[in-house]
């Protein structure tokens, strides 16, 4: 069987069982539970394991034995179905049953099932058979400086109309252009950005380059490149690929034909990431771009260019890190989209300047938009041309029902909802904000049409609504809301609070699982929390870490049984949810089942899944069996995975006595004393945690740094610090060197003794580890201690540009701390609805701190990270009992009752 449909086949055998399975597992019973039956009806059949099943739904493997597979679905097709329908079922229902799941089976595994399929297209034949539809009925690509590269085909934004009165003083739109004026677009006004711009394309001109212009909507990002690209790269070919058209880069990148210097367009670059805010064209075939064809046309012999642009906060999004994993360690929300962002150099955009502007009011008397757009008081310059008070006048006077639907579209977005918006979502959220009586559905249609429409000659540039089309332009997959419009009405909106209707409009018509998460996220940030559990159980039976994220909603809510229940459908995971659901069975007198799925963890320990040993042996510590926790751990450990000897040492330094210790400890010693940093780290640590002052010195005075400063830290604990001072000479010894890490413990030891002097040769040390995120951390933790706010900054802003995502979170992290220190609520405010977690702890606690009640169910409202734990403890200082609090702190409230001030009362009283 070809491999691609033997694939298709096990997948949706996969899918079938899923879907049965949900069915099944209700009223508490659990995957364990079947296995078990299925043994108990069958017992001549090979045991069957609830980690199989796991295997057998998630599509790593079909069942090898059709009778094992039928047993199981046997005994979920009676759970299934209602008791008095079960009486009914014949012989012959049963065996039709069979013969059906027996033929899907069959598909998965017979080599013959299908025909051979046609050989693919060489890549080079698919690479020129994509680049022929693309250029339809054109010969090449254009030249960049050429005439046809339009501005409008580059997506530059429309401008507002040319005056009337100056086109009828020339009579003719060709006369216009004789007077010097483009018809489409506006005189160009220098951007103070502009000449670092220019450097970064003639260095990608010569080498290749990826520049990423990042600015708010209607500053003059793609502009900006469409001017500084004809002038750098005249002679480059242009690439502007369809709207989330990647898979046009991804074929041209694979194949091996020769490119000329290539300018490849990509403004809206999150249309293209894989991400929710790529949207789909399957009729067109449309994918996302990878990492990988960035590389391969970086790499290319001949200068490729790619350049984007991209607004703050889909930038934040889409390097965000997700809020939690059920089988491993935290890591990035969206990978593969931070993969090609990291590839990047980010320029900022913002808005006009003083001088800009100064610049553009010498213009204005050549060109009257410019004229108009300088004598706007109410709107910048850039927002001027691009048609934004016309945008908002069409918004302001727009009827009622009208904007319910951009509400509808708006609240969606404030609410996490990324993925393209399709009518049905905005008609039923729409709905539910309606003022008025409208007792049939022609006033949405009548509200999309004029809300989208560009047809006459103001609206062009000033639709609320902009439809996403498909690739032919004949389907429209979604709708989004004009850039300037959604950011202003988010913030409008951010209090707004919806009602239990529209709440549930979204989650009815939400269908991306990310979309779900942040709508979920949402809701509990708002102490929604009855709506938060209810999203997360729509899909927790086959997302893992909307399962766990119920678990924790419903362990602190104190319904352990039904937390248990979330978990239990992936029990075979392997991961954090699999180790807490072990936990939680042991602690409620599950034994049975909980030695069950503590075998799904030594199945995929033993298997080689890090990750699941280090979550075994936390289960196997809670229970005082270090020994075998160690043993568990050994197998990952001395072959250099660093969760598992992290894990190690930890054990080895707190329980030192247990079965295999000295074992573990030797091999770790040994690992160490062959150059490897993560153990030489973490031996140093045991030794530290162990108490082992002799050790420590004496791998101190060979020169080992962990050793040395370990040493002071464990000295200084115990008032010994006169014993400290040749550990500290080597570590002034090692930093004069150049050792980073001395240099590190240096200004940590030093730092926390109150001692700041002869700190100068490590802090130029640690100036040039660009590279070690911790060695930047102490660096600009002790400036800023040191009041050398100035240096820090300095230090980091550079690193920002280049690109460097630590550094960016280091300085906003920064910002953060001086705005609070100042008192400057609104930024702080602006910077948290930027999802800027640092900027919202810090806003949260200040309100707190000031006792500034009503903003603070303001941001409870806004969704504002860490806004209700705050307020809970205003509250508890105000006055409401320990009891009233903790009782609306761990059941929330519902969206239609009272405002947050009356819902501690409320909630009792209900």
């Amino acid at each position: 069987m070809h491999d691609k449909a033997r694939s298709s086949a096990v997948t949706a055998l996969a899918r079938q069982l899923q879907t049965l399975e949900t069915k099944a597992l209700r009223g508490g019973r659990t995957r364990a539970q079947a296995c078990r039956e299925a043994n108990q009806r069958n017992p001549q059949m090979k045991r069957l394991a609830s980690s199989t099943v796991s295997d057998w739904l998630a599509g790593h493997s079909p069942p090898r034995d059709v009778d094992r597979l039928w047993a199981l679905v046997e005994v979920l097709l009676n759970w299934a179905d209602a008791p008095d329908r079960l009486d009914s079922r014949g012989a012959a229902w049963w065996t039709a049953q069979r013969r059906a799941w027996q033929a899907t089976w069959e598909l998965a595994h017979t080599p013959d099932a299908f025909p051979a399929p046609q050989a693919p297209p060489s890549q080079p034949e698919r690479a020129v058979d994509r680049l022929h539809q693309h250029l339809g009925r054109h010969d090449s690509l254009p030249k960049v400086g050429s005439d046809t590269a339009k501005p409008l085909l580059l997506r530059v934004h429309p401008s507002i109309p040319l005056d009337q009165t100056h086109a009828t003083s020339v009579q003719e739109p060709n006369m216009a252009a004789a007077a010097g004026l483009d018809r489409q677009l506006p005189t160009f006004v220098e951007r103070e950005s502009a000449e670092e711009l220019r450097e970064q394309l003639h260095t990608a001109g010569k080498d290749g380059g990826f520049v990423v212009l990042v600015g708010k909507p209607c500053v003059g990002k793609t502009r900006l490149l469409y001017e500084t690209t004809r002038e750098i790269l005249p002679d480059f070919r242009l690439l502007v690929p369809d709207l989330g058209d990647g898979g046009l880069i991804n074929d041209i990148a694979a194949a091996d034909f020769p490119i000329p210097p290539l300018l490849i367009w990509l403004d809206e670059l999150q249309r293209f990431l894989p991400s929710p805010h790529f949207v789909p064209d399957e009729q067109a075939g449309h994918s996302p771009l990878t990492a990988r064809a960035v590389r391969q046309l970086l790499q290319s012999s001949t200068p490729v260019v790619i350049v984007g642009t991209l607004w703050p906060d889909y930038r934040t999004d889409l390097r965000a890190i997700a809020d939690g994993t059920a089988t491993g360690p935290p890591r990035p929300r969206y990978p593969h989209a931070l993969d090609i962002l990291t590839a990047a150099t980010d320029l900022a955009l913002y808005t006009f300047s003083p001088s800009e502007r100064d610049d553009a009011t010498r213009l204005a008397d050549t060109d009257p938009r410019l004229a108009t757009a300088v004598a706007d008081p109410d709107y910048n310059i850039t927002e001027a041309l691009a048609g934004v008070p016309q945008l908002m006048r069409r918004y302001a006077h727009a009827p009622d029902a009208h904007q319910a639907v951009i509400h509808a579209a708006v609240d969606a977005r404030r609410h996490g909802l990324r993925s393209p918006l399709t009518a049905d979502l905005l008609h039923a959220v729409a709905r539910a904000n309606l003022t008025s009586l409208q007792p049939n559905d022609t006033w949405f249609d009548q509200a999309l049409a004029e809300l989208t429409s560009t047809g006459r000659r103001d609206d062009r540039a000033t639709a609320p609504l902009i439809p996403l089309l498909s690739a032919d332009r004949r389907t429209v997959l979604g709708y989004t809301v004009a850039g300037y419009l959604l950011q202003h009405l988010t913030r409008v909106r951010r209090t707004h609070r919806l009602t239990g209707v529209t709440w549930q409009a979204l989650i009815d018509h939400a269908t991306d699982t990310d979309d779900l998460h942040r709508l979920a996220q949402a809701a509990q940030f708002r102490m929604l929390l009855r709506i938060a559990e209810s999203i997360y159980a729509r899909f927790a039976a086959h997302d893992s870490i909307a399962a766990l994220l119920l678990y924790r909603l419903l362990v602190s809510q104190g319904r352990t049984d039904e937390a248990i229940d979330a978990l239990r459908p992936h029990s075979g995971d392997g991961g954090q949810g699999t180790a807490l659901l072990v936990s939680a069975l042991t602690r409620e007198g599950h034994a049975e089942e909980a030695i069950e799925v503590s075998e799904t963890l030594q199945s995929r320990a033993t298997a080689g899944d890090e990750y699941a040993a280090v979550q075994l042996a936390g289960v196997l510590v809670d229970r005082g069996r270090n020994g075998e926790a160690i043993h568990v751990l050994r197998p990952h450990a001395d072959t250099g995975k660093r969760e598992a000897i992290g894990k190690l040492a930890w054990l080895l330094g707190f329980h030192p006595h247990s079965d295999g210790a000295i074992e573990a400890f030797n091999a770790l010693r040994s690992r160490a004393e062959a150059g490897d940093q993560e153990a030489n780290w973490r031996f140093s640590q045991v030794l530290a945690l162990q108490g082992d002052f002799d050790q420590l010195q004496s791998r101190a005075n060979a020169g080992d740094v962990n050793s040395a400063g370990l040493l002071v830290e464990f000295l200084a604990e115990h008032d010994r610090l006169d014993e400290a001072s040749e550990a500290i000479q080597t570590l002034r010894l090692l930093t004069e060197q150049g050792n980073r890490k001395s240099a590190q413990w240096l200004i940590s030891l030093q730092t926390a003794m109150g001692s700041t002097e002869n700190l100068e040769k490590a802090i130029d040390v640690l100036r040039t580890a660009a590279d070690d995120k911790h060695a930047t951390q102490v660096l600009i933790d002790h400036l800023v201690q040191q009041q050398r706010v100035d240096e820090a900054i300095e230090i980091l802003e550079p690193r920002v540009h280049a690109g460097d995502e630590t550094a960016a979170l280091m300085l906003a992290n920064l910002t953060a701390d001086l705005l609070a220190a100042e008192g400057r609520v609104d930024e702080l405010r602006s910077a948290a609805d930027f999802h800027h977690y640092a900027s919202a702890v810090k806003l949260t606690k200040l309100l707190a701190a000031e006792g500034r009640v009503d903003e603070l169910y303001g941001e409870v409202h806004a969704g504002t990270f860490n806004a209700a734990p705050q307020l809970m403890r205003l509250l508890s200082d105000r006055g409401v009992s320990v009891e009233e609090v903790m009782e609306l702190f761990q059941h929330g409230i519902e969206p239609d009752t009272p405002d947050l001030t009356e819902a501690a009362t409320y909630h009792r009283k209900s």
